[in-house]
């Protein structure tokens, strides 16, 4: 019954007199189990990157949103991927930390999923 409700929700009909079953975007996104590139724009002004595969994980509504990347990147000034951080375990980025969140479904040029570089 929970299940038929549920997908009664996602209907775009119903969405329109009760709304989306996802409190969040960022529920919305993650609960698609998407693989995808991330760069985070943290305040600092910093850049970080990440690969969000199989083995990466997203809180999710009504904890604090944030996300384990299985493998961090860094970037050049531009936002380019430019190589895998050596002898990671991937990182964990709090939602609150930055300005925004870019996802990219296509792999940069030189960037593997795996988390190695060339």
């Amino acid at each position: 019954m929970g299940f038929g409700a549920y997908r009664f929700r996602m209907w775009p009909f119903a969405q329109k007199w009760i709304g989306h079953p996802m409190p969040q975007g960022w529920d919305f996104f993650f609960s698609q189990k998407r693989p995808c590139w991330v760069v985070f724009h943290l305040r600092s002004g910093e850049m970080l990157g990440g690969y969000y595969g199989p083995k990466s994980h997203a809180a999710q509504y009504p904890h604090p949103p944030d996300v384990y990347v299985e493998a961090a990147w860094r970037l050049d000034e531009h936002g380019r991927f430019v190589e895998a951080v050596p002898r990671t375990s991937g990182m964990i980025v709090k939602a609150s930390d930055c300005t925004r969140i870019e996802f990219y479904e296509e792999a940069p040029e030189n960037a593997q999923p795996t988390g190695t570089s060339g």
